[in-house]
């Protein structure tokens, strides 16, 4: 959907294109601060990378250059506004206090495929002869009309979105608790309204497209990161 959006309209610096998307509960974020008592968070071990199927070689590049940077820089933003990082066993046991902090990196192949019509003396064009004189062009219509395209362009580009997100600590408990006592249950039996509902407090989308320069590629990404909770002061600790 994202990369859908990107403008054709010619030659421009690749950073323009760059968004930086948050999303809040707003029955959690009353006045500009949480209604509950955040203490605690925890992080997953590893960005989750998605891609298409054949993208193992770029997963495995992806998590050994990018991975633990983007947990650092995302852990340093939520210790600067005043949470503790803990482990799963101390956020479990402290769950109404505490939350989870998820993060997925999607990656996008696209193909842009487009016409580009000849006119007047470009290449398409059939010649004053060719349109005006039926006997050096087929007449009028007939050498006029053939005018497109004159070539067809091809290319392709990858987009690639890193998603972080803030589930609420109790009801991650209450989904993993409910997973336990039913680890035998087929999803495809499953009525939505008998699975305990994440909540989702937070999120944020860094998207833009992937350059053929590793360190522009790192900037841009982490000043996304950083962009995110500039643009959500909200996210700060209640006592602060």
């Amino acid at each position: 959907m994202l990369a859908a959006c990107y403008p054709d309209r010619g030659p421009q610096f690749i950073d323009d294109l760059d968004l930086t998307i948050t999303y809040y509960d707003e029955e959690f974020y009353v006045d500009g601060k949480p209604n509950a008592q955040y203490r605690y968070f925890i992080l997953r071990d590893t960005v989750e990378y998605v891609g298409s199927k054949d993208d193992d070689d770029k997963r495995d590049e992806f998590i050994k250059e990018y991975s633990e940077d983007i947990i650092d820089a995302t852990r340093q933003e939520f210790l600067a506004l005043g949470y503790e990082e803990k482990d799963s066993t101390f956020i479990m046991e402290n769950a109404s206090e505490s939350f989870a902090v998820n993060l997925v990196f999607l990656a996008l192949n696209n193909q842009v495929i487009g016409g580009v019509p000849g006119w007047w003396w470009g290449p398409g064009y059939p010649g004053y002869w060719g349109w005006y004189y039926p006997g050096w062009g087929g007449g009028y219509w007939g050498g006029y009309y053939p005018w497109y395209p004159s070539y067809i362009y091809s290319y392709s580009y990858q987009t690639g979105t890193l998603l972080t997100e803030v589930v609420d600590g109790q009801s991650l408990k209450d989904y993993r608790d409910w997973l336990e006592e039913n680890p035998d249950i087929d999803p495809e039996d499953l009525d939505p309204e008998d699975v305990p509902p994440l909540l989702f407090r937070w999120q944020a989308l860094v998207d833009g497209i992937v350059s053929g320069s590793d360190n522009v590629n790192r900037d841009r990404l982490f000043g996304g990161i950083e962009q995110s909770f500039v643009q959500s002061p909200y996210l700060i600790t209640p006592n602060q």
